[in-house]
């Protein structure tokens, strides 16, 4: 051994013997030390990148990838270059990686564990389910494994199977926050919020200080009703972590909810996010031709197009953008693949997956795509992709229909809204520009499996059912008020409340208690759970007049009550995710009746037409038919002439955009 490799490994060993007291910081410069004595030492390069995973991951990826070129079979080697990797948000290399590994030891369960979670990470989950069964398989006591199957199940939608597996887990190694937290998630899913807080509440205790455990907290107490609690919680966890954009965001979908926040208090806890957020270097960007009637590039960022309400209300335009003047790329931040999906594909140019790429390398991809407007469908709700817009990888960047208030980023330079949506003056809610959509800002898709519309229920029972199926998030003091007043209106009226959150022991008591408060004995509340969706619709039937919840009015909810036949009185403020009814009623017609007349000014005025139309019969009976024709109809209902119109705006825009480039100095 030369006299250079003995001072290394004499550096080496100090180094370990620091690390071994508690002192990485010592431990880190001696590695540094001995790597300078000699730049081959291995054990020192991967010790050093071992130490240098949270603290510099660029840093250690070189490493370990430095020591690979002499060790290309070293497991723990890779293992420690995974989760560099991790660390820098390039989830398909990590899974990569971990997939190498398991090729050289194929009989290590830590190693198909590791590479479940990180297949999971990537959209890729089937293959996450089995690498998971098989790291069990090989090695039945490992805690974490049961954990990663736990929460590809979750990912997966069978959440009475992820429990089970989160419920082994912890009896092999009881408070793992993040079992504790899969456990939260799957129980929500489930409809089980007071489960959930439960569960995320012990995650919380033990990860005091991060904020996402908090953030989850709120979640789960916000649809338990105690929206005061669920905004402190929101906040405090911004406190812990202001660096995770994920705890603004939702801080925001929470002040949404609650019906005291005001105008300004939203307008401005948006603008401070994003000024936060916009903190993140440009993308580089090739030039892009400022013609103004050349053929456009429109990539549209999403994890909703799928069987849910961006699905049913934007997917229809998003596939019917005329080609060659358009081309379409879709940019999914999804794992979910049904029918609605399928259509999508089917029909774009480009449809790129980016579950598990960072922000940095999707707006790499945008950029290199030449996308030349880029559309947001999420805004603050779960799986924005905001991070990419704040690298404004495209030079005109927009927001529609995913979100309902200012987004707050500079980068986003227009909210497509249309006329009903904004109240006067209501363009002051909003950081962006507000372009008026001609159609509206929906475009509705029913599915084919929807039943026809049944009679008025009230004509074999004899009492009028009103009902809700809005999310319980929804349901607030305010709600409840107005909804009590309007049954002590209609003698020996019901009212039926239908969401996955209804079994809930906690919720449901305390909506019980809520109502009994308020006069409205137990048998006049009617509380139903989750089903699918075909039977869910057909729920309709046992409903005579929706009720509209406030501030968070309906959307697609709305829109399926009406074709189902069931009138939605509601009473649009001054927010815009207040007036998303008022926006869907005030498009549909016939010539002697208008969906206006459901839209109330007033309390009482909303109590005065949900009482009249209790009483008219022969008007529910006619609205029974007509509100599916009247939606038909309408242009809303037209995917072609919608994406027509969007395409108008999006021409405009560039045209504008063209116009102000070509005349800067």
């Amino acid at each position: 051994m030369n006299a250079t490799a003995t001072i290394a490994d004499m550096l080496y060993g100090a180094a370990m013997r620091r690390a071994g007291a508690g002192d990485p910081a010592g431990a880190r410069t001696l590695l540094d030390e001995a790597l300078l004595a000699d730049p081959r030492h291995a054990a020192s390069a991967q010790k050093l990148a071992e130490l240098l995973i949270f603290t510099d991951p660029p840093r250690a990826v070189s490493l370990a990838r430095a020591v690979l070129t002499d060790y290309p079979n070293n497991t723990e080697l890779l293992s420690t270059l995974a989760q560099a990797l991790s660390e820098l948000g390039d989830g398909h290399e990590v899974a990569a990686t971990f997939l190498r590994a398991v090729e050289i030891e194929p009989d290590n369960g830590r190693l198909h564990s590791n590479a479940a979670l990180a297949l999971l990470r990537t959209g890729r989950l089937h293959e996450s389910l089995a690498a998971a069964r098989q790291a069990i398989e090989l090695e039945p006591e490992l805690a974490t494994a049961h954990a990663n199957l736990g929460h590809v199940l979750n990912a997966l939608r069978k959440y009475d199977e992820a429990i089970a597996a989160f419920v082994a887990s912890l009896a092999l190694l009881p408070d793992n926050p993040d079992v504790l937290t899969g456990i939260g998630v799957a129980q929500a899913q489930l409809g089980r919020p007071s489960a959930a807080l439960l569960a995320r509440q012990r995650a919380a205790a033990l990860r005091p200080t991060d904020g996402g455990a908090h953030s989850e907290v709120a979640g789960a107490l916000q649809e338990l009703g105690a929206h005061d609690d669920a905004l402190a919680s929101h906040r405090y966890a911004i406190t812990l972590s202001p660096e995770k954009s994920s705890c603004s965001s939702n801080l925001l979908m929470a002040m949404q909810y609650a019906p005291h926040v005001t105008e300004q208090e939203l307008v401005a806890e948006a603008a401070a996010w994003g000024l936060r957020a916009s903190r993140v270097p440009l993308q580089q960007r090739r030039p892009v031709p400022l013609d103004p009637e050349r053929p456009l590039r429109i990539g549209y960022v999403t994890a909703d197009l799928y069987s849910h309400p961006v699905g049913w209300l934007g997917a229809g335009p998003i596939a019917s953008h005329h080609r060659p003047e358009f081309s379409v790329s879709v940019y999914a931040s999804q794992t979910i693949a049904d029918a609605i999906t399928r259509s999508v594909m089917a029909n774009v140019d480009t449809w790129r997956q980016i579950v598990g790429n960072s922000d940095a390398t999707v707006a790499q991809v945008i950029a290199d795509d030449g996308i030349d407007i880029l559309v947001d469908l999420s805004g603050h709700t779960g799986g924005n992709r905001l991070g990419v817009f704040a690298r404004r990888p495209a030079p005109l960047q927009l927001h529609w229909l995913g979100y309902f208030a200012t987004i707050g980023l500079p980068s986003i330079e227009a909210i497509l809204l249309d006329d009903e949506h904004l109240a006067a003056d209501g363009e002051a809610q909003f950081t962006e520009r507000v372009v008026r959509l001609r159609h509206g800002r929906f475009c509705y898709a029913p599915p084919a499996y929807a039943p026809e519309p049944a009679p008025p229920p009230s004509e074999a029972s004899g009492a009028v059912t009103f009902g809700s199926f809005n999310n319980a998030n929804k349901l607030n003091d305010v709600t409840l008020d107005l909804w009590a007043r309007v049954l002590a209106a209609v003698p020996g009226s019901r009212l039926l409340l239908k969401w996955r959150s209804m079994i809930d022991p906690v919720l449901s008591s305390r909506l019980r208690d809520a109502m009994a408060s308020r006069g409205l004995p137990p048998e006049r509340l009617l509380l139903q759970g989750d089903e699918q969706h075909s039977a869910m619709l057909a729920r309709y039937g046992e409903v005579d007049i929706a009720l509209d919840p406030m501030p968070f009015s309906g959307a697609l909810t709305s829109f399926e009550a009406l074709w189902m036949g069931v009138p939605v009185v509601t009473l649009p403020g001054r927010r815009a995710v207040s007036r998303q009814t008022h926006a869907i009623l005030s498009r549909i017609a016939t010539p002697d009746w208008s969906g206006r007349a459901l839209s109330a000014g007033t309390e009482a005025e909303f109590v005065a037409i949900a009482a009249a139309l209790a009483r008219d019969i022969g008007k529910r009976r006619r609205l029974r038919t007509d509100l599916r024709a009247m939606l038909r109809d309408a242009p809303m209902s037209d995917p072609v002439g919608f994406a027509a119109e969007l395409e108008r705006v999006y021409r405009d825009l560039w045209r504008e955009h063209c116009a102000r480039y070509r005349s800067a100095p």
